[in-house]
């Protein structure tokens, strides 16, 4: 199970508000890097998604380590814009 302790890079670890949030398209090509410390980075790429709660769910899906801190980053390569989210990872998938 991953919690997600959503920290973000948006003021103390609130959720965005709904105007922030970023909009997919269709077409888009969305890239997503997770990140852990000392360890090498993991990346997907997307077509197709629906929104940024899609990406998240998806990469959660594919994580299959134990316990710590995980760092998410969200390209919208179509659209020329990104997102970092963190996560605290509590126990293998």
């Amino acid at each position: 199970m991953i919690s997600s302790a959503y920290t973000s890079n948006y003021g103390s670890g609130l959720f965005r508000p709904v105007s922030d949030r970023k909009n997919f398209g269709k077409s888009d090509i969305v890239f997503a890097t997770v990140r852990r410390p000392g360890e090498k980075d993991l990346d997907f790429r997307f077509e197709g998604v629906a929104s940024e709660e899609e990406v998240v769910r998806a990469v959660k899906a594919r994580l299959s380590f134990g316990f710590g801190m995980v760092s998410l980053l969200i390209r919208n390569y179509t659209q020329g814009w990104r997102r970092q989210r963190s996560f605290l990872c509590l126990s293998a998938g």
